[in-house]
């Protein structure tokens, strides 16, 4: 029974909120590794921080999740040594709620017939991450690009995507049939802004 370890961070203080980034991580173990997986996390979405708006927070929590990656089962949690700092937004400008960007993940496997890839979304971003025709500034291409390569490249941890195959069971509700998890190679941001009309899922 193979493990994938999930770790949260919760946005509060804008339009939408509360939402939820979860990033999959490989091979953790005990209070170091989850202080490694707590550390990469913050330091992803810290890089973000000047085009958040002011008054939005993001809190790494604590707890990281240990799942069976077939089945999706909780099967414990580790907790890091110290609750991470939490990210504060330092932006001034407007902001659209629901607005942002996203950061492709590519891995190397090919499972059920489909190569696995995953998306993070940063949302919101503040005006000035968006040129005069709605894309995304240079500038902020190449700060999401750094972002990814980076917690790709971090020493300590070993990023992942995770794949499921979801069915709608008898209560109407998805259960998870089968997944499995794979380590990240390299990282993409495409050119153009994201919306998100729910940070909840």
């Amino acid at each position: 029974m193979a493990s994938v370890f999930r770790t949260t961070a919760v946005w509060q203080g804008f339009i939408g909120a509360p939402g939820y980034t979860k990033l999959s991580f490989l091979a953790v173990v005990g209070t170091a590794g989850a202080d490694a997986a707590t550390a990469a996390t913050r330091t992803f979405l810290n890089a973000f921080a000047t085009a958040m708006p002011s008054g939005t927070t993001i809190q790494v929590q604590r707890e990281v999740g240990e799942y069976d990656e077939a089945s999706g089962l909780l099967l414990g949690e580790l907790t890091a040594a110290a609750t991470p700092a939490p990210i504060s937004g330092t932006s001034v400008n407007k902001y659209i709620g629901g607005s942002g960007l996203f950061i492709g993940w590519r891995t190397n496997t090919i499972w059920q017939g489909r190569r696995v890839i995953g998306r993070t979304f940063i949302v919101p971003q503040e005006s000035t991450a968006f040129d005069t025709d709605g894309t995304l500034t240079s500038s902020t291409l190449a700060g999401a690009q750094s972002a990814g390569n980076a917690l790709i490249a971090d020493a300590n941890t070993t990023f992942a995507v995770w794949a499921r195959l979801m069915t709608t069971g008898a209560d109407g509700k998805p259960h998870q049939t089968n997944g499995a998890a794979f380590q990240v190679i390299t990282s993409y941001v495409k050119d153009q802004a994201s919306g998100l009309r729910s940070r909840r899922a």
